[in-house]
């Protein structure tokens, strides 16, 4: 009685478990094939449409209403055409007509959308909005901002605001800074305007660690003259990362306002700050800041004698400083490290 009550149980659980592979398999199926039929539909209209839309956004030529969409698969199609147009170019005429086009026609479906209880539907919702520079949903944008919502939400509207609201991005930014990693950090500050640029310095001090330093580093990628001056003002900073992460972004730069300033850092205690002094002057003349350089070769710390080497070595003037510092200097650490990067010179040690 109890094994054929076993088999039953078996036989029940195989045959049920056999039912829901089966209905799993249609259901892929279908799923698959609403796919298929959705990219036919978006490939078909984009290839009869593209032209249209080229006139409209390229020509400013009237609209076509026979260009609205008539299903989901048709409104996807119409959104990678204007997304496309935008990644691809600068020109101002398409993205005034791409946002002419989304702030009316798109305006009401986006804000059921960005309502949405689905993350991923509000999340590629306000990537449109983004994309298309939209100005209509400025609302409930603010309203977004102040619920509760995912890091990525947060990172997103943030973005937005820089295009959208700059003149309340500031504000958002730094309410919200604790939420965001310092690569997103850096990804909101590397495209930010001169406006921003403008508000965001005097709040520096406002801005939290993470914050702080991805300020730095990008300013340190194309520096101007007012960069360089608001790096100056951090090199006297308590903090000792501040202070190295300011050299740092201050020698990817060629501007140098305050020799002397820069170079009371070779008598720090901290070795990072002694190797910034090596990498600021790199793009210097030698004959400018040889004794800089003989002083960085006798460091105690292998890093900065290694990079007091090797900016001597790259030029026929370094070398020769090199070649004199093998010869006739009394530290073994900096007569190795000369000697070490001749060898990798062509004719270096001859």
């Amino acid at each position: 009685m109890t094994m054929n009550l076993f088999f039953s149980v078996t036989l029940y659980t195989m045959a049920a478990l056999t039912v829901a592979i089966i209905l799993s398999f249609f259901y892929f199926a279908h799923i698959r094939k609403q796919k298929r039929i959705e990219k036919d539909i978006r490939d078909a209209y984009i290839q009869k449409n593209h032209r249209a839309w080229f006139n409209f956004l390229y020509r400013k030529e009237p609209l076509d209403k026979q260009l609205l969409w008539e299903n989901t698969a048709e409104l996807k199609a119409i959104e990678s055409i204007l997304l496309s147009y935008n990644r691809n170019t600068q020109d101002s005429v398409i993205r005034d007509q791409t946002q002419f086009f989304a702030d009316k026609y798109l305006t009401e479906d986006y804000q059921k959308k960005l309502s949405n209880r689905r993350w991923s539907v509000r999340m590629n919702t306000l990537r449109r909005v983004a994309g298309f520079h939209m100005t209509t949903l400025n609302t409930v944008l603010r309203d977004m901002m102040d619920k509760p919502k995912s890091i990525d939400e947060t990172f997103t509207l943030l973005q937005i605001y820089q295009e959208i609201l700059p003149e309340e991005f500031v504000d958002q930014l730094i309410k919200y800074q604790d939420n965001l990693s310092e690569y997103q950090f850096k990804q909101l500050f590397i495209g930010m305007s001169q406006q921003i640029k403008n508000m965001l310095v005097p709040m520096f001090q406002s801005l939290n660690k993470v914050g702080q330093y991805a300020f730095i580093d990008i300013a340190g990628k194309h520096p101007t003259f007012s960069d360089h001056y608001n790096l100056m003002a951090l090199l006297d900073d308590e903090d000792q990362e501040i202070r190295i992460r300011a050299l740092k972004a201050m020698s990817e730069g060629t501007i140098i306002s305050d020799r002397e300033k820069i170079l009371s850092f070779m008598d720090s205690d901290i070795w990072q700050e002694r190797l910034m002094v090596a990498k600021i002057f790199a793009k210097r003349p030698i004959s400018e800041n040889e004794t800089v350089y003989r002083n960085l070769i006798e460091d105690p710390t292998w890093w900065v004698r290694n990079e007091a080497a090797r900016v001597l070595s790259l030029t026929h003037n370094g070398r020769a400083v090199l070649r004199d510092i093998m010869e006739n200097s009394d530290d073994k650490y900096a007569v190795d490290v000369s000697r070490a990067f001749l060898l990798k010179t062509k004719g270096g040690i001859a």
